[in-house]
């Protein structure tokens, strides 16, 4: 109760502690549904518009309202006609009817309602910046909801929703104005009595992890750019929010403020540009508006932000606060001229404050405050990891004007030219790049060799000997093994499998095998002896067809020997093919590049050759047959994240379950054992290393590659995906420092 005198009014106003925050997204938009809902038929009043009237009779100002935390039904009468208020009031939250077809209809008006704020962009762009403050949480959601979540709300989402919140726990109802206290308050007790019984339901808290500047232009037509930003500030527990709100009014709380007096009357570039403060019960911000000129989005960002600036290196006057203070306190006995207004302020102040602070001891604590509070505040959250801006604008749409000349034409024809060219030296092409990723794995032993005072022609000459005699023990001494053990195995693989239902392990656990399964095993198996046979037919065919011939080999050799042996010769041979404009940011690239793959391509070899020799060994005790090549393929298959270690032990499972299910199982025990060691020993210490590359990217690299070039393009796809992530980070570091540049925080105009 808040009776006072000197006024012939009176104001009812019903609050409940529930909005667009406590929805989930499936229901967006029913809180301000409902507050609609309630107006559209109870059981005294069943029919839609029949409330209205009935508060147009007497003269009465009434609405309701949805925010982002409360919803409330005011009704602002003359004195004499208050109980007229608290029946009507009373009777729509404790009676309604929730009628399907007044749905359906409120539903279009609620569309039209969107569509209006849609229409409206210097509303509109406030929508835009909270979802951009606040993202995808429900503080960030636009009341309204969307078109598609509110034409699936079903009445008994509507019943649901209003059972669960609108409860005494969730509402208080406060009356204020020329009125009886004692006898407004039993009526009041009286008929809110249907209220149920029940606690108010929590919320979804949001949690801040803005880490740097964000932006959201979103491109309409419209005459005007409006521009909003939102600096993060204190929650409304926060007693820092007296500050925050004072240097909101210093900065464009009225026409006196720097904001104000810079943007429209020095500039001439805005007809509205203001600041406020908004605190919910876990976050806020504050904020600055202003409507400018298209063309002069950019400029008046960056004068907004100097502005913003110069109060955090400088603070504010002595006559600023003053003035700031004095302007709140005038404005506060304004406020609270109206009955409406001082029922909103109660209603608040015991909803959130769980008590009803006086408005003089809010102004004391605004007294209290120091221009030194204030400084300490902002530069507090005059910080760019707390900025947003959000703007509706008109880009540039002037119409584009295609002119075709004969130089156009010479060009064309040119790149189409070159084209052809290039696909007719594709090879060439693909051994030239695979030089260069092998000059790329040589370079570090060169630069190690260098820092030991080795001359760097006799090092990487030295890296080639050592890689042909390692490659030359390897053919000498595993391949024909490995070859052998392939012919041996795809000879033996049909003595095997000649019948299935000869194992006694599968006649146990199917002893009623039908013949027709019988038979698809058999197909299958035969499919595996040709797949095997043509492996061990095909090796050496399969061999000069990985290396692409004795002339691209050559030509490898010698072209990666050549970059290898040339101080900085990739960033020369780069220097000669691309063109100068680019050249400074191709020579970063390459060397950025160059050490993650380098790192890469080091950590991957030496987890294989471990994993392999474990596999070797590990065959070799139990015993299995081709354990040599099953080792070989372990080591192969690490390049694979994820799925590679699983991929390699099937076969040598396979083969194992063909010998004896016993040994099937320990081949299979001593995988995971290797895995294990490998997850939680050797991939740590090798890893920490390597310059990671998503284990995605690398699937989708070898699958591609494999599809597009063969065993060429297995070995160049992870080079090649590491190169575009590269270019795409580039491009989306240059966004980042445009759209700093667009906000104004960018190390010149930085707040």
């Amino acid at each position: 109760m808040a009776p006072f005198a000197g006024t012939e009014a009176a104001t009812l106003l019903a609050l409940i502690k529930t909005g667009s925050r406590n929805e989930t997204k499936r229901i967006s938009g029913i809180s301000h549904f409902l507050e609609h809902m309630f107006f559209k038929g109870t059981k005294s009043r069943p029919e839609a518009g029949m409330v209205h009237k009935e508060l147009d009779r007497i003269g009465a100002d009434h609405n309701a309202f949805t925010s982002k935390e409360t919803t409330g039904f005011w009704v602002k009468t003359a004195g004499k006609d208050f109980n007229v208020a608290i029946d009507i009031v009373s009777e729509i939250l404790t009676e309604p009817l929730f009628k399907e077809e007044e749905m359906d209809k409120e539903k279009k008006v609620i569309f039209q309602e969107i569509d209006m704020y849609e229409d409206m962009p210097s509303r509109k762009v406030h929508d835009v910046l909270e979802r951009l403050l606040y993202g995808d949480n429900p503080v960030g959601w636009n009341i309204a909801g969307g078109k598609d979540t509110v034409a699936k709300i079903s009445r008994n989402d509507l019943l649901k929703y209003e059972k669960e919140n609108y409860v005494a726990g969730n509402m208080l109802v406060v009356a204020a104005g020329n009125i009886n206290k004692n006898e407004i308050f039993e009526k009041i007790k009286k008929e809110f009595g249907g209220v149920r019984r029940g606690a108010a339901k929590s919320f979804k808290k949001f949690r801040m992890v803005q880490k740097e500047p964000t932006v959201d232009i979103v491109n309409k037509k419209t005459d005007q750019a409006h521009l909003t930003m939102a600096i993060r500030g204190y929650d409304m527990r926060d007693d820092k929010k007296y500050a925050l709100n004072l240097l909101s009014v210093i900065l464009g709380g009225n026409i006196s403020s720097r904001l104000f007096n810079e943007i429209r009357e020095k500039m001439g570039l805005a007809y509205y540009v203001y600041a406020w403060g908004d605190q919910y019960q876990d976050c806020g911000y504050l904020g600055i508006a202003a409507g400018v000129p298209n063309e002069e989005l950019q400029n008046a960002t960056g004068r907004i932000v100097s502005i913003i600036k110069d109060i955090k290196d400088n603070g504010v006057s002595e006559d600023e606060l003053k003035d700031a203070k004095s302007y709140l306190r005038g404005q506060m006995s304004l406020k609270f001229e109206g009955s409406e207004e001082i029922a909103s302020f109660v209603a608040g102040q015991e909803m959130f404050y769980n008590r009803i602070k006086q408005p003089h001891d809010i102004l004391r604590k605004i007294e209290k405050l120091t221009a030194k509070n204030l400084s300490d505040v902002a530069k507090e959250i005059f910080t760019p990891e707390r900025i947003n801006m959000a703007a509706i604008v008109k880009m540039n749409d002037k119409n584009l004007t295609i002119n075709i000349t004969s130089g156009t034409v010479i060009k064309i024809i040119a790149i189409l030219l070159i084209g052809v060219f290039l696909y007719l030296i594709r090879d060439i092409m693909v051994a030239v790049l695979f030089s260069v990723v092998i000059a790329s794995g040589v370079e570090p032993a060169a630069v190690w060799f260098k820092k030991r005072r080795v001359p760097r022609t006799f090092a990487v000459i030295f890296v080639y000997l050592a890689a042909f005699a390692f490659m030359g023990a390897m053919f000498y001494l595993i391949i024909p093994t490995i070859f052998r053990e392939v012919t041996n195995f795809a000879g033996n693989l049909p003595n095997y499998l000649e019948d299935p239902l000869q194992f006694e392990f599968i006649a146990r656990v199917f002893p009623n095998l039908p013949d027709f399964a019988t038979g698809a095993m058999g197909q299958f198996i035969g499919k595996v002896s040709d797949f095997v046979g043509g492996l061990s037919a095909g090796a050496l065919s399969l061999a000069t067809a990985a290396f692409g011939g004795a002339v691209s080999l050559v030509l490898i050799v010698v072209l990666s020997f050549y970059l290898s042996v040339q101080e900085n010769g990739i960033e020369k041979f780069l220097g000669i093919v691309v063109p100068s404009r680019h050249e400074k940011y191709a020579i970063g690239l390459w060397m950025r590049w160059r050490k993650k793959i380098g790192l890469w391509l080091q950590g991957q070899v030496l987890l294989g050759f471990i994993v392999g020799v474990l596999v070797y060994m590990g065959l070799t005790i139990l015993p299995v047959e081709f354990a040599l090549t099953f080792a070989l393929l372990a080591a192969l298959f690490e390049l694979i994240p994820i799925f590679g270690p699983i991929l390699a032990a099937v076969p040598p499972v396979m083969v194992a379950l063909l010998q004896s299910p016993l040994l099937a199982g320990e081949v299979a025990i001593l995988y995971i054992i290797i895995q294990q060691f490998e997850n939680h020993l050797i991939y740590p210490l090798v890893v920490t290393k390597i310059v990671g590359v998503p284990p995605m990217i690398v699937i989708l690299s070898l699958i591609i590659g494999a599809q597009v070039g063969g065993f060429f393009g297995i070995i160049l796809a992870i080079p090649l995906a590491t190169l575009v992530i590269e270019v795409l980070e580039d491009v989306d570091i240059r966004k980042k420092h445009q759209i700093k540049e667009l906000s104004g925080t960018t190390n010149k105009n930085s707040a």
